[in-house]
């Protein structure tokens, strides 16, 4: 098994998972730089508070060859 790493917008909605977008890195050292790049870029100031989406890295586990196969789904 390999572990890949998804990041989720998340815009503060409850209830709003239609239209979320995702983006996939292969390394938690490169989806920590996305997400605080993408904070950083979309972050807006209303008075003194910010706003902005936020984004929840998620852990996957993901198959990476055929033995995988029979060690995830034969537990």
């Amino acid at each position: 098994m390999k572990t890949i790493y998804k990041i989720t917008e998340s815009s503060g909605v409850r209830g709003n998972n239609l239209f979320r977008k995702e983006w996939f890195c292969s390394t938690k050292k490169l989806a920590e730089a996305f997400k605080a790049e993408k904070e950083k870029s979309e972050q807006v100031t209303v008075g003194n508070v910010p706003k902005g989406n936020g984004y929840c890295i998620t852990p996957v586990e993901v198959m990476d060859s055929e033995d995988d196969f029979y060690k995830k789904e034969l537990r």
